[in-house]
């Protein structure tokens, strides 16, 4: 029979390994005594943080990178801090900034809001970094005191000076370099950066409100000392849809749980349109052919742009197309039926030698008349006023805005 490896010197796991002691008497004879067990999980492993360790703000910092991804950096919500440079290691200013997370969890308290990423109990905070200096120190803002306040400025500035010191290969003191610190502190103001414990918005609409309040929750915590001069939290494009929301609302319509419907402002005003067509046509017909010349040239616009042209981004801009086609369609429409009503009116067209000659005896000769002059004189004008809107918006392909450049 084939020997089978032993478990101990297996290179995925090591595992507990059970040896049998004997023992030779003093009249020759063997004593077999119990089993030694000795776990091999004790010895030179390094396993990684449970979910109840990253409770610890210290275990935290160190799991960044392993149990924490980096990727949490570019994803986290963080905001940027201007303090005094002689005020920013003490006492008073830690405890400050310490506080960050209270202003946290009582704006989730309160909102209910869930994060993307709810694995933190704690953010990547400057007076943190101070109580992982000692192990005798508790992990908790009461715990900040002056001595390891003085500890952590004198690494941090040793560390500037010589980053190949061995305290300065501390993962912890180069989280503290690299992300909270910049890399000089010459003038007398300097920025501090706090990466906060919740994830930034993924620009879902309903979020909006829990970031804004959370920005003013921590000007009204910093007050001037520090200053809140800057926050990541991704809300620019929830900021333009709630633009978008408040324009609909203006029109008399908004969505439904403040959710964007781009459609409702334009559908007003195709219907106010269409209402005065009605009204001052006095012809269903001609109203509904006009309805949907506008929607299928909007459509055949549209198949060029996705199809024919392949273009896969698609700006909120584009919608103001509706809008710019409801305007020129509505503007010829007008025209047309202006110069309609006109021509019908005439009972008597002059004839021209050499001009064709058409019968106007009857209702149906007299449209058919009308509408071919009303056409001849109003094409003309109604080709400059599309044109015109045409390469006005051709012209946005040499922007080197994006969103005005596919708009």
């Amino acid at each position: 029979m084939e020997k089978q490896p032993d478990g101990r010197h297996h290179p995925a796991r090591m595992q507990a390994a059970v040896f049998d002691r004997k023992i030779s008497s003093t009249d020759g004879n063997l004593t077999t005594l119990e089993p030694l067990v000795i776990n091999y999980d004790d010895y030179g492993t390094d396993t990684e943080p449970k979910a109840l360790d990253l409770a610890d703000p210290c275990t935290q910092f160190w799991a960044l990178g392993t149990a924490i991804p980096y990727e949490y950096v570019d994803y986290s919500a963080k905001i940027i801090l201007e303090v005094n440079s002689a005020e920013l290691y003490t006492l008073r200013m830690f405890r400050k900034l310490c506080n960050v997370d209270r202003v946290i969890d009582e704006l989730l308290n309160a909102s209910h809001h869930m994060s993307a990423f709810t694995g933190l109990k704690h953010s990547f905070n400057l007076p943190h970094y101070s109580n992982c200096l000692r192990f005798s120190t508790p992990n908790t803002c009461d715990a900040l005191n002056v001595d390891d306040i003085e500890l952590l400025h004198s690494t941090v500035q040793k560390c500037r000076k010589d980053p190949s010191l061995t305290t300065c290969k501390s993962k912890l003191i180069g989280q503290v370099l690299n992300y909270l610190l910049p890399k000089t502190t010459k003038s007398e103001k300097t920025y501090l950066a706090v990466l906060l414990k919740i994830t930034a918005s993924n620009g879902v609409l309903h979020n909006l409100d829990f970031y804004n309040n959370l920005l003013r929750g921590l000007q009204h915590h910093f007050g001037s000392n520090p200053t809140l001069k800057g926050a990541f939290f991704n809300v620019k494009e929830g900021e333009f849809l709630q633009s978008l929301i408040n324009d609909s609302e203006l029109a008399g319509i908004s969505g439904k749980n403040n959710e964007i419907r781009p459609l409702f402002p334009v559908t007003l005003s195709a219907g106010l349109i269409l209402l005065c067509f009605l009204l001052y046509s006095r012809s269903f017909f001609y109203t509904l052919i006009i309805l949907t010349t506008m929607f299928f040239s909007m459509g055949i616009a549209f198949f060029f742009y996705t199809v024919i042209l392949r273009i896969n981004f698609f700006p909120s801009l584009n919608s103001l197309a509706v809008v710019v086609m409801i305007a020129v369609g509505a503007d010829d429409a007008f025209l047309l039926y202006t110069y309609y009503k006109k021509y019908k009116k005439t009972k008597d067209d002059v004839y021209e030698v050499g001009g064709p000659y058409v019968p106007l005896y009857k209702e149906q000769d007299r449209v058919r008349q009308a509408l071919r002059t009303s056409l001849r004189h109003s094409l003309a004008s109604m080709f400059v006023t599309s044109a015109t809107t045409a390469v006005a918006f051709i012209s946005n392909l040499t922007s080197d805005i994006i969103v005005i450049r596919y708009t």
